[in-house]
């Protein structure tokens, strides 16, 4: 009984390293269509004439980047949202920060540890979001400051800030939010 026993269990460990292979080649797979997919359409329609199509694939690449973190939440990735807060259209800049909110307010020690990159890379223009000359896209950037904040990405001794504490007794209801 006790080799019958040892048979079956040698059997579905061979099966599970079966089984586990699989998956690592599968995810293997899916990694470089992801990458194909991005090159062959992101990179070349982020840039488009649109401003609609280039805020959807703004919003579609914070998509991927939250539903597929572990293979998306690379700076190669993340640096086409950081880099459309400086399109001149107010609908991609806006866009832009509306990922990047869902994205650092996503609770996951991994992705906390990647974002620092981005974060000091980009943490002045994320400072200057806060003076957007549309109003709407500025509160964005002010609650994207007061996010990093909370997190300790930013800190008060950090450039700007003094602009955003007046922002904290200003008369405007969705500047203070």
């Amino acid at each position: 009984a006790q080799s019958s026993s040892n048979k079956t269990n040698k059997d579905k460990e061979a099966r599970l390293g079966e089984e586990l292979e699989d998956l690592i080649n599968a995810k293997k797979m899916l990694t470089e269509e992801i990458s194909a997919l991005f090159a062959s359409v992101f990179v070349h329609r982020h840039t488009d004439t649109s401003s609609e199509i280039r805020a959807r694939c703004v919003t579609c690449l914070g998509g991927a980047i939250q539903a597929y973190g572990e293979q998306m939440m690379e700076n190669h990735y993340l640096k086409y949202i950081s880099w459309a807060l400086n399109d001149k259209s107010k609908e991609v800049r806006s866009a832009a920060l509306d990922e990047l909110l869902e994205i650092y307010s996503a609770e996951d020690e991994g992705w906390a540890r990647k974002l620092e990159q981005l974060t000091g890379r980009f943490k002045a223009r994320f400072m200057d979001m806060r003076n957007d000359s549309e109003k709407d896209v500025a509160v964005k950037g002010i609650k994207l400051c007061k996010m990093l904040f909370i997190n300790g990405e930013m800190e008060p001794e950090d450039e700007g800030w003094t602009d955003i504490y007046e922002s904290l007794i200003c008369e405007e209801d969705e500047v203070r939010a």
